[in-house]
């Protein structure tokens, strides 16, 4: 089986560590015939903190779609859209006959099963917005997956962005791990009993230090890069299996070989039926 697994960004200093924590991330979920391939993208956001932005998130999308269609020209059996606002997700269900799955939208139904009560902790805001701004797309994705009514709240880590940024690229993780601890705590005191790692970032970090369980409260914690990859191999084995990719019959149905030329010309896009 081989994955393509779409990374947000460009390649930078900074997102080369975080890079290779995701490949290590990977390797420990993927099973041993499994190929995953870490692919960044061409085009992205310079620092984490613009994630938060509707444009951002925007053309994010744009960029993710066109790489997952190169992911299935090239004769993938999956992709994994590897950034936690799952941009592009539901564009690329509808157009590609690949499983495509998010991996806040794989942690979400993997935190269902292991728990009852959900609990995201995401990585701060940006210097001068509220913790709203990210919480909003994540609780927007959440509700997609119609586990929303699980969820009893979010916290973030209690570091400033361009700290925590820093010591990820130092390779310093404790305060980091003993911050997102403490976020856990605190939803547990609301009632949450599996928490997610809200943030690529985070979840590198908690895989790395194998800290993905709250210390005194019982709860774990999801990792969303596993998360994501493991999902897609069942899929990819359902698929093999049965030829089943997903519903085409709702939400999903594809538009038809006229209206994606017609689409294309519009919006001066490379799409292909």
């Amino acid at each position: 089986m081989k994955l393509w697994y779409q990374y947000p960004a460009p390649l930078s200093p900074f997102r080369s560590v975080v890079f290779e924590r995701v490949r290590e991330a990977i390797d420990r979920a993927r099973r041993p015939d499994t190929e995953v391939v870490v692919q960044p993208a061409r085009h992205g956001a310079r620092h984490t903190g613009l994630y938060a932005f509707e444009l951002v998130g925007l053309l994010t999308a744009q960029e993710v779609v066109a790489r997952l269609q190169e992911a299935e020209r090239e004769g993938y059996d999956g992709a994994v859209i590897g950034q936690s606002l799952d941009p592009g997700l539901t564009v690329a269900k509808e157009l590609l006959n690949i499983p495509v799955v998010g991996i806040l939208e794989a942690a979400a139904h993997l935190a269902a099963l292991w728990g009852e009560r959900l609990g995201v902790v995401t990585i701060p805001p940006p210097a001068g917005y509220a913790p709203a701004k990210y919480q909003r797309y994540h609780r927007l994705n959440l509700e997609r997956t119609g586990l929303a009514s699980r969820l009893v709240g979010f916290d973030y880590v209690r570091l400033p962005l361009a700290t925590l940024t820093a010591q990820i690229q130092a390779g310093e993780h404790a305060e980091i791990v003993a911050r997102f601890h403490e976020a856990a705590e605190r939803l547990h005191q609301r009632g949450a009993d599996v928490i997610i790692a809200g943030d690529t970032i985070i979840s590198v970090v908690l895989v790395h230090e194998h800290a993905l369980q709250v210390p005194g409260t019982g709860q774990v914690v999801v990792d969303l890069i596993s998360s994501g990859v493991k999902l897609a191999e069942m899929l990819v084995d359902l698929h093999r299996a049965f030829g089943i990719v997903r519903s085409r019959g709702g939400g999903f149905a594809p538009p038809g070989a006229s209206d994606l030329r017609e689409i294309a010309e519009s919006f001066g896009l490379a799409l292909e039926p």
